[in-house]
């Protein structure tokens, strides 16, 4: 690499720049609260070495040098115009800058770095500095710590809220008013004459070092604003509470809300937890699966929104039975569709419930009802309140089959604080896919809370479904069993014009194709009756098909008006589309219909299930379409090789179950936070815990030692003190 010469700048220009930039940082650092773990690190490297060099990342360098201003540091600092400034900055806070770096000017700051490290001082070291390759080790400190005989002491930056810039390194400056953790590793000392290939073993091993350090400190920062996130967020549901009322009263008087359920989800939980309906009187006391640290039946705690999420639960209850046979089981929903098919399909479940409403009296009752061991949320399905309620009690939330939208993403800006704040009260995420992982990782969890599990709903077992009762279903239909037939599932408005456009131009080839649409709310059903007979068609409500009569004209429409029948009406297809993919919506569940062995269709816009469309349009069992023309045209290639048909019934069923098994996966995680938690429920008992009444998460932090903590002002505190 050719280094660019540059020209030292005028001291005049150096002396204003200088002063601007150190009355910024002065000024920042004075608003932003540094706190310090693993300070006593310091304190021991210091008595047993004397000098030591401290590594961190360039691009979180600002509160390190905050933290150490006035204090006996030399910072090496580059041959370069910015460098000019930084080092008069540096000499205004009472450090000495050594200038030069790795590939300009190396001999002169290993002298230079060798003596002050044996004259006992500190040396400041960014090892990924002046030019990067961002967050990666160059050899050039390394080397220096063999030379010299000091150890190297990592430190990892984390920041509640900061503005990052563009640059080579991603610099990251603390807004004011928010909160900076310093978080020191184990020093990493370097014997002289090591062979290149150790040295290389070092670097990665302090490059991991100091990501993991980050990722700790990130989560303390966090923590630490997350009383004044609380805050925040209580009191903006206190000044909307008026406009809640009103919708809790329109629920009540003008949506059919079961008053019960709304009673219970604004925290009457004096039901829930009661009695065990699968325990009989006969079943011997105790839990076999439990060790002797866990005397009672462990209870876990399922959340599914609506009637997908319940469905995916389904799947992970059956495994969980199987894991844990004697334990007590909750599942809740939010939804009365949810909770109607949540009682009607859900086996090996003690109690089902609706989930809270997200104020802290109702979230607080329903935690202590059902005192969970552990809190499965389905998908993405989050509430700050209850996440912090949940953390603060020490129990673990894990995200089930979590997914990130691209939706989420464009939020994301605008609820970025939101965001971090209940993402780090969330204990493990088990992600769908690697694109979702990469995506929450994004979003600001670390890597280390991360697992991909796979798509529970390809657990679902394909369940085909008897000839014999496809044609009990199409007679209850009124279709007859020459009549091929279209269904329409979880359609939306704007996509029900484009599927009766689709399905006539298919008819002008195929005259005796039928046409099942089922939309996505069924409230929606007398809006597209209108429709219909706005394009001259004839429609029939699926629940009047018995008192009206078998219909002898094979154009009438057949509108889905009742819950949870869709997927077995996917058995009865012979081609399936999957609403809310031709318009913006992210398309719905398209497993459904595979798992019955159809065809399945679906527009563009599939983000909420792109690697399962993915996965079924590699296979020839999904097909994607743009609008009516290539609807209409898809259809009627499909219809025209019935044998297709079968193969692609054999193809979904081979591929469904290559790609099963995220259930028993989440199983063993769920196994596993609950040892770590009676692990750290010992541990706490012994030990001073890192908690100033915050939410704290447990499975990243089960780990950490006891800390001291250590202010800007100087003030040295415990951890555990500060508020």
């Amino acid at each position: 690499m050719q280094l660019r010469a540059y020209k030292n700048p005028s001291p005049l220009k150096v002396k204003i720049i200088a002063s601007l930039i150190e009355v910024a940082a002065r000024l920042i650092g004075s608003l932003t609260r540094i706190l310090v773990r693993n300070a006593s690190v310091l304190r021991r490297v210091r008595e047993r070495y004397g000098g030591y060099i401290l590594a961190g990342w360039h691009g979180r360098m600002f509160l390190p040098i905050c933290y150490f201003r006035g204090q006996d540091v030399h910072a090496v600092v580059s041959l370069s115009e910015d460098g000019e400034f930084a080092a008069r900055v540096f000499q205004r806070w009472g450090w000495s800058p050594i200038r030069g770096s790795t590939t300009k000017g190396s001999v002169r700051v290993l002298l230079g770095a060798t003596r002050a490290l044996k004259a006992g001082h500190i040396l400041g070291l960014t090892p990924d500095g002046p030019i990067g390759p961002a967050r990666k080790v160059a050899a050039g400190g390394i080397h220096l710590a063999a030379v010299s005989g000091c150890p190297i002491v990592p430190v990892g930056v984390g920041m509640s809220k900061f503005l990052r810039f563009r640059s080579w390194d991603r610099f990251s400056l603390p807004v004011p008013l928010s909160t900076g953790v310093l978080s020191f590793g184990e020093p990493v000392c370097v014997p002289r004459d090591m062979p290149e290939e150790k040295i290389q073993t070092i670097q990665r091993e302090l490059e991991a070092s100091i990501n993991l350090l980050e990722e700790e400190a990130e989560i303390d920062a966090v923590r630490f604003e997350s009383r004044r996130n609380y805050l925040i967020y209580n009191s903006m549901l206190l000044v909307l509470s008026p406009l809640l009322v009103l919708f809790f009263l329109h629920r009540v008087c003008f949506s059919g809300k079961n008053w019960r359920g709304l009673r219970t989800q604004l925290g009457d939980y004096s039901r829930v937890g009661v009695e065990d309906k699968r325990v009989s009187k006969n079943e011997p006391k105790g839990d076999p699966d439990s060790s002797v640290d866990h005397p009672r039946p462990r209870r876990l705690w399922i959340h599914a929104v609506s009637v997908g999420e319940v469905m995916a639960a389904n799947v992970v209850v059956r495994e969980l039975r199987s894991q844990f046979p004697q334990a007590t089981i909750f599942l809740s929903t939010t939804t009365d569709t949810g909770q109607k098919t949540a009682r009607k399909v859900v086996e090996g479940v003690d109690h089902v419930f609706y989930f809270p409403f997200d104020l802290p009296w109702a979230v607080r009752n329903a935690l202590s009802a059902v005192r969970p061991d552990i809190v499965l949320m389905v998908e993405t399905e989050l509430w700050p309140n209850f996440l912090h309620h949940a953390a603060a009690s020490n129990i673990p939330v894990m995200l089930v089959n979590g997914r990130v939208s691209d939706r989420a993403l464009k939020n994301y800006r605008h609820l970025r604080l939101l965001w971090r704040w209940m993402i780090h009260n969330i204990a493990l995420f088990a992600m769908r896919s690697r694109t979702d992982a990469d995506r929450l990782c994004h979003l600001g969890c670390t890597r280390s809370r991360v697992c991909v599990t796979g798509d529970v709903k390809l657990d679902q077992p394909a369940n085909y479904t008897e000839p014999e009762v496809v044609s009990l279903i199409k007679e209850a239909l009124g279709v007859r069993q020459d009549e091929p037939l279209l269904l329409a599932g979880s359609t939306h408005p704007g996509e029900e014009e484009m599927v009766l456009d689709a399905w006539w131009h298919a008819r002008m080839r195929h005259g005796n194709l039928r046409l099942l649409l089922a939309p996505r709310h069924i409230e929606r059903v007398t809006e597209i009756e209108k429709l219909i007979h706005q394009r001259g068609f004839q429609s029939v409500r699926k629940s009047r098909i018995s008192t009206e009569g078998f219909r002898e004209d094979n154009r009438m429409i057949i509108l889905l008006d009742t819950m949870g029948e869709l997927f077995r009406l996917y058995g009865a297809a012979d081609i399936a589309f999957v609403g809310g993919s031709l318009i913006p919506r992210g398309g719905h569940n398209v497993l459904e219909a595979a798992m019955q062995g159809k065809p399945v269709l679906f527009g563009p816009y599939v983000d909420n299930f792109r690697d399962a469309a993915r996965l079924l349009e590699t296979n020839g069992i999904g097909f994607p379409v743009t609008g009516v023309e290539s609807l209409a045209t898809r259809i009627t290639e499909l219809l025209d090789v019935p044998d297709d048909l079968t193969v692609i019934r054999d193809r979904a069923h081979a591929v469904l179950n290559e790609n099963q098994g995220a259930a028993r996966r989440i199983a063993r995680l769920v196994d596993r936070l609950l040892a770590e938690r009676v692990t750290e429920s010992d541990a706490l008992a012994t030990r001073e815990v890192m908690d100033s009444g915050a939410p704290r998460p447990t499975m990243t932090m089960a780990i950490d030692a006891p800390a001291n903590i250590r202010e800007s002002a100087g003030t040295v505190r415990e951890l555990t003190q500060v508020a």
